[in-house]
């Protein structure tokens, strides 16, 4: 899953608490040979542990199970007040096979106490056990079970912003159509040849080799029936987007390219780029300052577009 910083140029460009924010991964995480999912999952979700804080206790969650007739969705809503008139859905990553309610816990508790509207995380379904449509058929069914009066920010991380991103894309033009999407170090069906995949396909916590592995196993060969955020015909008509970006990632051109392409349909789009980051500084932004100032900019322009108030400035 993750990999060690051997790379001189990633020893110079990453700053000190980036590195030791690598390193505390490290101490959990694979030598990077293991395709054992099993495996894989025990070692994310000891980091998740390792870097798991107290939630606000400003901050109240509740889970809850959607019930269907062959399988049960969970849900975990974290609420700071009452008066929110914009809501959060959010979509955790994990390379589509790993992750859960449990894994991104303290992020959305904080992502809740940061912009004050209730968010509901989504727990689906993951590969290999479950390949795709499965996740996505959960997100939509979780989608659809909010309260249709209060307009919808979905948020998604890593395969969470490729969930978010074809979510929103099939909810344009209907009556059901998302206030606003936020992708942060997304994956969108960019080109493993090109671009950063190959700049950075070495790259700390996540490779090139890494998201082609977790790839098989959600699409398991099937790439070709899956219609990715890049390859829509339209990006017209899709809501106000934010995209965060982590420069040294090998997913970076995927985010870049995203809201180029929207940008040419007319639609809005506020672009962070977190500089100096990895994949997965989520996780480090109570121990680094620079993702420390990422995430906020995340939560203000979130909070700024549930007031309508956003610009893409």
């Amino acid at each position: 899953m993750e990999r060690k910083v051997n790379n001189n140029y990633y020893d110079f460009i990453l700053d000190d608490e980036i590195k030791s924010f690598i390193s505390k991964v490290q101490k959990h995480s694979t030598d990077g040979s293991s395709t054992d999912v099993a495996r894989l999952r025990a070692e994310y979700n000891a980091v998740c542990l390792a870097f798991l804080t107290k939630n606000s206790s400003n901050v109240k969650s509740e889970t809850k199970i959607i019930t269907l007739a062959d399988r049960g969705i969970p849900l975990r809503q974290y609420r700071k007040n009452s008066t929110s008139q914009v809501q959060i859905m959010y979509i955790h990553g994990g390379g589509f096979i790993m992750g859960g309610l449990d894994s991104h816990d303290s992020i959305c508790a904080d992502l809740c106490d940061h912009t004050g509207l209730m968010v509901t995380a989504v727990d689906y379904r993951l590969s290999p056990e479950y390949a795709h449509p499965a996740a996505f058929e959960d997100v939509v069914t979780a989608y659809n079970s909010l309260d249709k009066k209060t307009p919808t920010i979905v948020v998604g991380d890593s395969a969470g912003a490729t969930l978010t991103a074809m979510l929103v894309n099939s909810l344009k033009g209907t009556a059901s159509k998302a206030l606003g999407q936020v992708l942060i170090y997304p994956y969108l069906g960019g080109d493993m040849r090109s671009g950063s995949y190959i700049t950075h396909q070495n790259a700390p916590l996540l490779t090139t080799k890494d998201m082609q592995f977790y790839l098989k196993c959600w699409m398991q060969n099937k790439i070709n029936s899956i219609k990715l955020p890049l390859h829509e015909e339209s990006f017209r008509n899709l809501p106000s987007t934010i995209i965060a970006t982590s420069s040294e990632d090998p997913l970076k051109t995927d985010g870049l390219l995203y809201k180029d392409k929207l940008l040419k349909a007319a639609v809005q789009v506020h672009h962070i780029n977190g500089e100096g980051l990895i994949h997965g500084f989520l996780r480090a932004r109570h121990s680094s300052k620079r993702a420390k100032r990422t995430f906020l900019k995340i939560t203000q322009a979130i909070f700024m577009l549930s007031k309508k108030n956003y610009h893409g400035k």
